[in-house]
């Protein structure tokens, strides 16, 4: 586990994962809560109980001064920063969102998709998985109206609101800065249902620094880019949302987190995954190639 520059090792099998590091971040919080206490006691002998310039008293202060840079620096290691989301949702769609009838698609002499019928009810969270080279961002283009099929038909619902996040992060221009990609080059305000919020705001509960709402895209890391996708996607309405390998990139507690808020969703969700945990927890079915 690769946590706050600090990697700890597991010798078992990942489903022991979470149970381990929930009883580390509990030691933690122990030793969190017996340090103040010690600092609070250290303190009440240096309001109350110092009754001489000694040098065991000039020695018990100098502890007490270590024993709260200690906190300090526990804190601030614990804490790298908060992720807050908040879907802005769209007005509900109509109850058909997807019809697909006998739809195929090919390349060349490649078959992605053989006579598929789907339909997708408003509320579905359908879980789309596959080996690397399946097809599965074809279909998901298929399903969406971005790409026709060689036969059969798409129909698309009523009152649809489409958010997308893909896997490639292609659709991040380079030279925009990240302030430009979230409030689509309109000034320094992103707007979150009947909310405005600054965008230094708003990059924040992201884990951006002020200082890089002004930088250019292509100075982001890999992770760095995963977040501002997933910012964007989450600052436009939608009620149906499409998540292609959503997972890459991000840490755990962003995951935690962006867990939680598609738990919430009421719309349509279409997810692309190969993360089995991340997809048992979301989706209601599955449709695997």
């Amino acid at each position: 586990w690769l946590d706050r520059g600090k990697t700890r090792t597991l010798d078992r099998g990942f489903k022991h994962f979470e149970a381990w590091r929930d009883a580390l971040i509990e030691e933690e919080e122990r030793d969190a809560h017996k340090l103040d206490r010690k600092i609070s006691e250290e303190e009440d002998w240096l309001r109350y109980g110092v009754t001489a310039r000694r040098k065991r008293n000039v020695r018990r202060l100098g502890q007490l001064h270590a024993l709260r840079d200690q906190r300090r620096q526990e804190k601030a290691r614990r804490r790298p920063g908060d992720v807050k989301f908040g879907q802005q949702e769209a007005g509900a769609s109509g109850k058909l969102v997807i019809e697909a009838k006998n739809i195929s698609k090919r390349f060349g002499e490649r078959v992605i998709v053989d006579d598929l019928s789907l339909l997708v009810e408003r509320g579905d969270c359908i879980g789309i998985v596959g080996p690397n080279g399946a097809g599965k961002t074809t279909l998901i283009r298929l399903l969406t109206g971005q790409l026709s099929p060689d036969s059969g038909s798409i129909r698309l619902g009523t009152n649809l609101e489409l958010a997308t996040l893909d896997q490639s992060r292609e659709s991040l221009e380079d030279e925009k800065t990240v302030a430009d990609v979230l409030t689509d080059g309109r000034g320094d305000t992103v707007i979150i249902g009947d909310t405005a919020r600054h965008v230094v705001g708003y990059a924040k509960d992201f884990l951006f620094k002020p200082e890089q709402v002004r930088s250019p895209v292509k100075v982001l890391s890999g992770g760095e880019r995963g977040r501002l996708m997933l910012a964007r996607a989450l600052a436009r309405p939608c009620n149906l949302l499409i998540l292609d390998e959503p997972t890459n990139d991000l840490d755990l507690e962003t995951l935690d987190l962006l867990q939680e808020m598609l738990a919430d969703f009421s719309g349509t969700l279409l997810l692309v995954s190969h993360d089995r945990d991340f997809l048992d927890r979301i989706v209601t079915s599955v449709l695997a190639s």
